[in-house]
């Protein structure tokens, strides 16, 4: 049997971006977040924490996931707890 080669492109590999955010605060208090950059390569979803002077808050965030290597795993929303 003739000896045969394989031979494959390598496959692209799924970005990973930092997702970031800023805190909307009225009268002190965190009411909702505004996020900057949704990131990218999110698998699962990430923890969020808001600590400021009145203390530490968390959120929920929901990832998104697409067919473009760019923006797959990207945060959409961020709702606080």
């Amino acid at each position: 049997m003739p000896k045969k080669e394989l031979s494959a492109k390598p496959l692209a590999t799924w970005q990973k971006t930092s997702a970031s955010a800023i805190p909307i605060v009225k009268d002190v208090v965190v009411t909702g977040v505004t996020i900057t950059n949704a990131g990218a390569g999110y698998s699962s979803t990430p923890t969020v924490t808001i600590t400021g002077p009145t203390g530490t808050k968390t959120a929920k965030a929901v990832v998104t996931y697409t067919q473009d290597f760019k923006t797959n795993g990207s945060i959409s929303s961020i709702t606080l707890d």
